[in-house]
């Protein structure tokens, strides 16, 4: 029921993260930036067809994909995302990037009924329009889970992931795609939400471990991005698009939409 989508640079710990899907999807899609690549100097130390070769002779079915922007672009997941989603073989999409690892536990078991039973009630739960499902992450660098409820809470909730957040393709649609000119995609995702009352199941899986930006720090890859020359910063492109800055959902303080009992066990069959 969904399609595993991978934002890379194409860096070699991009492998120690497929590695550790012990239950991998049937859809898996790695994106590479190619102008990553070319901002820092991987090309050189693990050239892209090296990458394509190990890729290949450990995961057969893994297919990967470039995002080779136009100059001026500025929010690089976003590309990497469309081409994903655009890509995708199955309705819904988990986006990710490469410096997560998973725990040992079967997602796919995990998530396919649930999102079966989603679609089959036309994206609607108990009066929402349920986008999608986010699962439970760890931030090494931040410190924090997101979405930060309690271990093991369950039910509705509007809040983002950026690497473990379950989106309908139907919603990618109608959201016309992340924004390639200066605003994040989680960011996006989050406004967006809001604006179109957008809601998630939260499942109370173990936690996807999450190395908070080490791609960025390769090669002092993150030094390159700054400002957009034509759009701005990230927080004036926000403001031009929303009205107001850009502040992280965390949930602390909304209290998760609860499902009922023999509602919420007739969606999770983990």
């Amino acid at each position: 029921m969904y399609s595993l989508v991978i934002s890379t640079i194409g860096c070699p710990f991009l492998l120690d993260s497929l590695a550790s899907l012990s239950h991998p999807p049937d859809d898996i899609i790695v994106v590479v930036d190619v102008i990553g690549r070319r901002a820092s100097t991987l090309e050189s130390e693990y050239p892209l067809a090296r990458l394509r070769q190990e890729l290949a002779e450990r995961w057969p079915a893994l297919r990967v994909l470039l995002y080779d922007p136009p100059p001026q672009t500025w929010a690089v997941h976003n590309g990497c995302y469309n081409v994903g989603w655009k890509a995708a073989r199955r309705p819904y999409v988990w986006f990710t990037h490469d410096d997560v690892t998973y725990p040992a536990f079967n997602y796919p078991r995990a998530l396919n009924p649930v999102l079966r039973a989603i679609a089959a009630a036309g994206g609607v739960i108990d009066g929402r329009t349920v986008a999608g499902v986010v699962v439970p992450e760890y931030e090494t660098v931040n410190g924090v889970t997101v979405p930060d409820y309690p271990d093991g809470s369950r039910g509705l909730t509007q809040c983002i992931s950026p690497v473990s957040q379950i989106v309908s393709v139907a919603a990618m649609r109608k959201l016309g795609g992340f924004d390639e000119a200066g605003i994040w995609y989680d960011g996006h995702l989050q406004a967006e939400t809001f604006v179109r009352d957008w809601w998630y199941l939260l499942l109370p899986t173990p936690k996807v471990r999450h190395e908070s930006n080490r791609t960025y720090r390769v090669n002092n890859w993150g030094n390159h991005w700054g400002a957009n020359p034509v759009w701005g910063t990230y927080q004036d492109n926000f403001h031009r698009r929303y009205g107001h800055v850009w502040e992280r959902y965390m949930a602390s303080d909304e209290p998760i939409e609860p499902l009922r009992d023999e509602r919420f066990a007739t969606l999770v069959a983990c």
